[in-house]
């Protein structure tokens, strides 16, 4: 356990910082549910860096980097003509590329389901940000902003 001088746990605050970004992406009428963490901003920042222009590298290379798991994807679902169509796809990042070279629309609705999570948590910590300096603001002890 590593803990500060001062008794902050530092695990506990890390696994909270990523659990805010995770989620279930549930295809329903594949029968597959896919265990998502989208990436921190950094993360997102070096992708963008990595892929500058490439729009399409870029939505692949977060929904590689954001499935952390699984169920109910099966062999059939990365190779359709497969002799042994219903059995279990192990999941793995080589299992992860080829399911979603097979198939692009579970990937870019994954995709969405992403984008559209980080736009809103960006949006509540933006509000969040704005509330706490506008209560500073109004405090008779807090400086003017100077913005």
């Amino acid at each position: 356990m590593s803990m500060t001088e001062d008794g902050f746990d530092l695990q506990a605050f890390a696994r909270r910082a990523q659990a805010v970004r995770e989620f279930v992406h549930d295809r329903e009428r594949d029968g597959v549910k896919f265990n998502v963490r989208y990436p921190s901003r950094f993360e997102r920042l070096a992708i963008d860096a990595r892929y500058a222009d490439d729009a399409a590298a870029k939505v692949r290379a977060v929904v590689l980097a954001s499935v952390t798991g699984w169920s109910g994807v099966q062999v059939k679902h990365a190779l359709p003509d497969a002799k042994n169509p219903s059995d279990v796809l192990p999941f793995g990042p080589d299992t992860l590329a080829l399911l979603f070279d097979e198939q692009t629309v579970w990937m870019i609705d994954l995709w969405t389901d992403i984008k559209n999570r980080i736009a809103a948590r960006d949006k509540a910590i933006e509000e969040s940000l704005k509330n706490s300096e506008s209560a500073s603001a109004t405090s008779d002890d807090a400086p003017a902003p100077v913005n």
